[in-house]
């Protein structure tokens, strides 16, 4: 079962009771937006050949492990009708179902999805960020100042970083900013032995992410 939760200023979170439903609801949405795989980024594709591809490639266990490997989701409102299949399954629906309703009450104004589990708050925050920097211009415009103050060196360390953790050139700074605002613990190991300036980025970057936050609180 799942439930919308309104975040404010067109921020919608599906929530759901489960990691497995949440997982293959937003899997086929998750990576059509930002899949690392080019075989399935920005297309249309079967759910069963990802499942497949997952298991064989990404999974060490070669199992199909996606659900638990990933807590949260987030994509904008535009990729939902580009992703829709001709062939749906029940998860689509689910999705059809939510979306529909997250556009109703955003009024037609452009919204953003995020899902998670029912009381997984820092992930709730995390996704939050990423709903930010697409809906807020001058949020995207304080964090795009906030990430070019970062040294080269650093930043491209990070950017290292994610990439290992098969995460996209198109949302590195998306994805710099929502981690530097709301937690770096999944690479905190990594930057700490890199020598990245992990506190003091966070103080600032997290600064500007309670400043919009609460203001759309």
């Amino acid at each position: 079962m799942a439930y919308i939760k309104n975040i404010g200023n067109n921020i919608y979170a599906f929530i759901f009771d489960n990691h497995y439903d949440l997982g293959m609801t937003f899997l086929r949405y998750q990576e059509f937006y930002e899949s690392p795989y080019s075989q399935f980024y920005r297309k249309q594709f079967n759910l069963i050949d990802y499942m497949e591809f997952y298991a064989k490639n990404q999974s060490d266990s070669n199992c199909f492990s996606y659900p638990s490997d990933y807590s949260g989701y987030n994509f904008p409102d535009f990729i939902f009708p580009e992703a829709y299949p001709e062939k749906e399954n029940k998860y689509d629906v689910q999705m059809l179902e939510l979306y529909t309703q997250a556009k109703i009450k955003s009024r037609n104004n452009k919204f953003y999805i995020i899902g998670c589990v029912e009381g997984e708050e820092d992930t709730l925050i995390h996704e939050i960020a990423h709903a930010l920097f697409y809906l807020e211009n001058e949020y995207r415009k304080e964090m795009g100042t906030l990430i070019k103050k970062i040294p080269n060196k650093h930043y491209n360390t990070f950017k290292d970083i994610l990439k290992e953790n098969m995460y996209r050139d198109e949302v590195m700074n998306d994805e710099i900013q929502a981690y530097l605002a709301t937690g770096v613990e999944p690479f905190e190991e990594d930057l700490n032995r890199a020598k990245f300036p992990i506190k003091s980025n966070i103080k600032r970057f997290s600064k500007v992410f309670a400043k919009y936050y609460k203001a759309n609180d």
